[in-house]
């Protein structure tokens, strides 16, 4: 696919960088594959394409396990040794869990709820007013909704090989693939060596 033209690396390494939005929204790309919150990026870097971007489930392939990761967010922990923890504890779990924070969420930072409660809030999700659905020509939570079911592994976020495996993922292994022609097989099984050396397994 990348020597035929259908797929590219992206200006800046990420479609979450600077240059990035320059060249999508000059119409450089056609499709990307990013989480939900990245309805926010469109909204706040990318004017030009407001009414032409529409939201989808990512492709999966036959017989996969899950239709999405549910992957993304933002990691935020309360110090042990806080004099105030239980405080910061309850107000964390307020911003980041009540049903109230999570609608704050949505319409103030175009990011998907973590409390799928709002998900099936009819009047938060397809508000006429709210300018993250003006902005799509498909209702983001309509999508969510239809992969819910099959969102998994949410306990890989959790292993603590998670950081090593996404960087050499992401930084040899996808450039090897896509930018130095090696055949998709031996890229993994060359990650999955490193991967053993520098894990120590």
């Amino acid at each position: 696919m990348h020597e035929a033209g259908a797929t590219s690396t992206i200006p800046g390494g990420s479609p979450d960088a600077e240059e990035a939005y320059g060249a999508i929204n000059n119409g450089d790309y056609a499709a990307i594959v990013y989480p939900a919150w990245y309805t926010s990026r469109f909204v706040d870097y990318m004017s030009d394409l407001e009414g032409d971007i529409a939201i989808a489930p990512a492709p999966t392939m036959e017989g996969g396990e899950v239709a999405t990761i549910g992957g993304g967010g933002t990691g935020t922990a309360v110090l042990g040794n806080s004099p105030d923890r239980e405080l910061a504890a309850d107000w964390l779990a307020f911003a980041k869990l009540s049903p109230e924070a999570n609608v704050a969420v949505w319409e103030v930072l175009g990011f998907d709820p973590v409390n799928m409660s709002v998900w099936e809030d009819q009047e938060v999700t397809h508000a006429e007013d709210n300018k993250f659905n003006q902005y799509f020509q498909t209702n983001l939570f309509d999508v969510l909704n239809e992969v819910k079911g099959d969102i998994g592994h949410f306990e890989g976020f959790t292993n603590p090989a998670w950081p090593d495996v996404d960087t050499v993922f992401t930084t040899v292994t996808l450039n090897e693939v896509i930018e130095n022609g090696v055949p998709a097989k031996q890229a993994l099984n060359d990650a999955q060596s490193q991967l053993e050396n520098q894990l120590g397994q």
